[in-house]
């Protein structure tokens, strides 16, 4: 995919959080960190690495939120047949709906979520282009909010991308991001 794909979705992620009013609804952020971990074929070339990440959400209801994340992951090559391999980072823009399974007023919660996007794949090696694909999410967040405003949350997460198999070496591409961090209500 081209990076018009990519530019779009931030352009979409930007346009939603620009245009709520925390007057209007109840909006999010948060932060994270933690670990990204590729699975099937893409951990044959590429090790776990740190993973940093940032999300948007909105409540559309008690229960049902927007929401748009963006993380990046650098993977360090693996050793095969005693050469180290390229260096791999991977841009995560994500987009979907949250919904929460806990009772709305417990500062203890639980929350699942899918979504869609795309993932880039920036492979540190001469003469390999950054590739972009469509990509899906699933995942969870669970979390306890210490304040009114303020929660920690721990956020397994599932990204696979629809990738070009003579490009990256797989069809699709597990990136699995495990992150703890902070998320804070900006409305009422």
């Amino acid at each position: 995919m081209r990076k018009e794909f990519v530019y779009s979705i931030v352009a979409m992620f930007l346009a939603i959080g620009f245009s709520i009013s925390p007057a209007d609804a109840q909006v999010t952020v948060n932060a994270r960190a933690g670990i990204g971990v590729p699975t099937g074929d893409v951990a044959d070339a590429a090790k776990s690495g740190f993973d940093v990440g940032g999300g948007l959400g909105v409540m559309l209801g008690e229960r049902v939120s927007l929401r748009a994340n963006v993380d990046f992951s650098s993977h360090g090559g693996e050793e095969i047949s005693g050469v180290a391999g390229p260096d791999v980072d991977v841009l995560h823009l994500i987009g979907g709906i949250g919904v929460l399974l806990t009772n709305p007023d417990n500062p203890f919660y639980v929350s699942v979520n899918a979504g869609a996007g795309a993932m880039s794949f920036n492979i540190d090696a001469s003469g390999v282009d950054t590739e972009t694909y469509f990509a899906i999410n699933a995942g969870a967040e669970i979390g306890y909010w210490v304040s009114d405003n303020v929660a920690v949350f721990a956020s397994p997460q599932g990204d696979i991308a629809f990738a070009d198999e003579d490009a990256l070496g797989t069809d699709m591409a597990y990136v699995w991001p495990f992150t703890g961090g902070l998320k804070v209500k900006l409305g009422s």
